[in-house]
């Protein structure tokens, strides 16, 4: 079995990176999370209207993570301590037609 192989085979876990700097890359996640564990997908999301990024990531990596969310946590890139924490699923909540 290949490396590659057991990465897809493993329980894959996101976590949320906040406070990123929004001049931060997905190059540079993957650098400080390479420390720590293998690295699946990065997802930096973006603002629609400026482009810019949200200030925001989620990092896929091999599961368990609590380890290294905790390692990470309180970690400094580009100036700004990043608040590392396991990714919580979102649920949108049926709107009414009118919007308050």
């Amino acid at each position: 079995m290949s490396q590659g192989q057991g990465l897809q085979d493993a329980e894959v876990v996101t976590l949320h990176v906040g406070n990123l700097p929004f001049a931060a890359t997905p190059e540079q996640l993957r650098e400080l999370f390479a420390a720590h564990t293998a690295v699946v997908s990065i997802d930096i999301p973006n603002d629609p209207q400026t482009g810019q990024s949200r200030g925001f990531a989620f990092v896929s990596v091999p599961g368990p993570a609590a380890a290294v969310a905790e390692a990470l946590d309180g970690q400094s890139l580009l100036g700004r301590r990043l608040r590392v924490s396991a990714a919580q699923e979102h649920r949108r909540q049926a709107r009414g037609p009118f919007r308050h």
